[in-house]
C-alpha cells in the first residue's frame, strides 16, 4: 500500500511540475491593481508575472510566452541582443536585452532588469503592443494606438 501511495505521489508531483512549465503569466482583474497617479489607458489587460518561472525560461534560451491580450499568449524564440556599449554593460550588468520572432511572423524586443520587463511587440507587421510594469509584478498590455 505504501508503495502505491508513494508512486501516486511521485506521479502527481511530476504532473504538477510539467503543467507549470511555461506558465509564468496569470490574468489579473483590472480593479485589483492600484496605479500610481493618473492612468491614461482605457483599453488594456493586466497580467501578473511569476518572476522565478520567467527567469528560468530566459535561462533556457528556447521560447518565451508573452501576453498579447485577454487570456491570449504568443510564443517567441529569442536571442540576447547586445546593443549597449561595453562600458554601460559593465556598469549595468542586470539589464539584458532580447529580440525574437514567433512562428507566425510577429517580432518582439524586450529588456529585463531589476526594474522589470518592458516589451515592444509588433504583431504581423501591423499592430504594435506594449507590455509595461505597473508594480508588484503586475504588467499592463496595450496597443500603441491607445496611448
Amino acid at each position: 500500500m505504501k508503495h502505491i501511495l508513494l508512486t501516486a505521489l511521485v506521479l502527481l508531483i511530476g504532473m504538477t511540475g510539467f503543467s507549470q512549465e511555461g506558465n509564468y503569466w496569470s490574468s489579473v482583474d483590472r480593479g485589483s491593481v492600484d496605479f500610481e497617479g493618473d492612468f491614461p489607458l482605457k483599453e488594456y489587460d493586466v497580467f501578473k508575472l511569476n518572476v522565478e518561472n520567467f527567469q528560468e525560461a530566459l535561462k533556457s534560451g528556447e521560447v518565451v510566452k508573452l501576453p498579447v491580450g485577454k487570456n491570449s499568449f504568443e510564443e517567441f524564440s529569442f536571442t540576447e541582443a547586445i546593443n549597449m556599449a561595453p562600458e554601460l554593460k559593465k556598469k549595468f550588468p542586470s539589464i539584458k536585452t532580447y529580440k525574437g520572432k514567433s512562428n507566425d511572423g510577429s517580432q518582439v524586443r524586450f529588456d529585463y532588469s531589476n526594474a522589470g520587463l518592458k516589451v515592444i511587440l509588433r504583431q504581423h507587421g501591423k499592430t504594435i503592443k506594449l507590455i509595461e510594469p505597473v508594480g508588484n509584478n503586475n504588467y499592463v498590455v496595450f496597443e500603441e494606438t491607445n496611448i
